[in-house]
């Protein structure tokens, strides 16, 4: 089979699947190499890996970059502990390098880049001082997309990035049978138009899709983040967070009119009882253990990361070849002003990007070698590192044809079932087939690199995820992602920081009542007095002044409407 190359505007993901691998901890090595530069990578869930000892690409990575790896970090309340390591006023338990999702600090790591505190490296000087060293970090922070991740006027961080996040609308097909939702050929019918899927969840609540002679299913159960609903209001017109109108305005798409009808049409649904009335407490895995269970017959979840993770599990429960994936709806009917336009790109029809990226690797000021540090970092974003990191060493666990097609050792393949990752022989614990090699692909499947100063991706799905390589392409066919034209890579100045981050924790607090009904709970007795309360609410958060900001560094970086 062939190599299918897939170039994927930037956003390639650099961490991932390759990289938090060797994210773990490892102790003092007995056979410590003369000349190897220690480091220690602060990393959640660190504990859970072995020992390099253990694995024999962990220690491929340690020899190519002439390191001597410790991975560590707590399995829960990762952000607590990061504080407490990095505030260490003592200075001796700050850790080489850190992972960390800006976002989730409330702010500390605005305060870490700062003059005042001083604990993170500046990449670009040590860059500016090193010519040539590293070239593929250099290429990264040089791109269109990840040129504005800069705190305190520097990059400092090299980003854990992932693919345009394809959110899909996994259907059961079995039950779209069942209910007569059938082409001329016998075939599952896949909803099109709003109206499409609104009569699929009235016939998977109502017409005993899963033939119990119950009525004890639905068609919908989304998971309780707002965002994970994007399949279906991009039908409305809504983008993520900021973005320009058609007379170049910014405006913030939680307060626009393309919000309030989607909301509207939410609720009229969830009046009807067509979706799980507890959806709200799906935190974690509870909207996919639903999906599991047979409670409902629609998923909507990022394609690239959750394929195998859904699959797997719902397999064991409910057999094979019973899901495929949908493609982004369209409105129409009653809703026929809507046709999948989003503001600033008309006559799209997919999902918005997550950002492409997830936090990432900043190297602290207690690094007594920050030039090994940045040599690791930058191998493991390189096309050797990533080859590795995705598919272990060439001869021992892939062979490689000259067209570029990688063939797996089943035996390999076999263990990585088995949550055994890159062992090389029968005695090797390796790495859980879930778990981080530091940083590579967070595409399931997929080699990610810097190379000719891009992040591409090499997609070959029926080597990595070979089981679900069918699903995965027909996700890639029809769940096509697009840009907003502010993309949520950009960095604010730390000024307003707590402004922004206000006004998206008031969206959100906000967002499952509005569809639950619960009015009185937002100060009105009805939907139009809830969203003009919440409306004001939004615009008394300094939005005015947010918007001038926004635009002002949206225009400093090139995005302009």
């Amino acid at each position: 089979m062939k190599t299918k190359r897939i170039v994927v505007s930037l956003l390639a993901g650099i961490f991932g699947a390759g990289a938090a691998a060797g994210l773990t901890a490892c102790g003092e090595r007995e056979e410590y190499r003369e000349g190897y530069d220690n480091l220690t990578v602060y990393m959640q869930s660190g504990a859970e890996y072995e020992s390099s000892d253990k694995d024999s690409v962990w220690r491929a990575i340690e020899e190519a970059t002439k390191t001597t790896l410790k991975y560590t970090g707590p399995s829960s309340d990762y952000y607590t502990a990061l504080n407490a390591v990095m505030n260490d006023v003592m200075d001796r338990n700050r850790p080489d390098i850190v992972f960390a999702v800006p976002g989730k600090t409330n702010g500390a790591y605005y305060d870490w880049a700062g003059d005042e505190y001083n604990f993170l490296v500046d990449m670009e000087a040590l860059i500016a001082a090193n010519p040539g060293m590293f070239p593929h970090i250099e290429a990264l922070f040089e791109t269109e997309r990840y040129r504005s991740l800069e705190w305190n006027d520097a990059h400092r961080m090299v980003p854990w990035l992932t693919t345009d996040n394809v959110y899909g609308i996994y259907y059961r097909t079995d039950w779209l049978k069942q209910v007569g939702e059938v082409d001329e050929d016998g075939n599952a019918k896949l909803p099109v138009t709003l109206d499409d899927f609104e009569r699929v969840l009235y016939k998977f609540r109502y017409n005993d899709p899963d033939g119990d002679g119950s009525k004890n299913t639905y068609g919908l159960s989304p998971a309780s983040e707002s965002f994970c609903w994007n399949q279906l209001y991009h039908a409305f017109g809504v983008a993520e967070g900021w973005d320009y109108d058609d007379s170049g305005n910014i405006v913030y798409m939680g307060t626009q009119p393309e919000m309030k009808s989607f909301l509207k049409w939410v609720n009229k649904l969830y009046e009807l009882d067509l979706i799980e009335p507890q959806f709200n407490t799906n935190t974690g895995t509870k909207d996919r253990e639903k999906f599991k269970d047979g409670t409902v017959g629609i998923l909507m979840t990022d394609v690239e990361q959750h394929v195998k993770w859904v699959m797997t599990e719902f397999e064991s429960k409910q057999g094979t070849d019973r899901v495929t994936m949908g493609a982004p709806l369209v409105g129409t009917g009653n809703i026929g002003e809507y046709t999948g336009c989003v503001l600033g790109l008309k006559d799209a029809q997919g999902s918005s990007t997550r950002g492409a990226w997830w936090g990432g690797f900043a190297i602290t000021t207690s690094c007594d070698t920050p030039l090994a540090a940045m040599r690791y970092l930058d191998y493991l974003i390189s096309p050797e590192g990533s080859m590795l990191n995705t598919y272990g060493i060439e001869g021992t666990h892939y062979s490689l044809a000259e067209d570029g097609t990688v063939t797996m050792n089943e035996e390999q393949l076999a263990k990585r079932k088995a949550e055994k990752r890159f062992a090389s022989s029968e005695t090797e614990t390796g790495m859980k087939a879930n778990g981080r090699y530091s940083i590579g692909s967070n595409q399931q499947g997929g080699v990610i690199a810097i190379e000719n100063g891009k992040a591409e991706v090499y997609c070959q799905p029926n080597v990595i995820d070979y089981h679900f390589a069918d699903l995965i392409e027909r996700a890639a066919e029809v769940c096509v992602p697009f840009e907003d034209k502010i993309p949520e890579t950009l960095i604010y100045p730390a000024s307003v920081a707590d402004y922004l981050t206000s006004v998206e924790e008031a969206r959100e607090s906000k967002f499952n009542l509005f569809v639950m009904g619960k009015f009185g709970d937002l100060g009105a007795s009805d939907f139009e007095g809830a969203w003009n309360r919440y409306v004001e609410g939004i615009e008394n958060k300094n939005l005015s002044a947010l918007k001038a900001v926004v635009k002002e560094t949206a225009e400093t970086y090139g995005y302009r409407p």
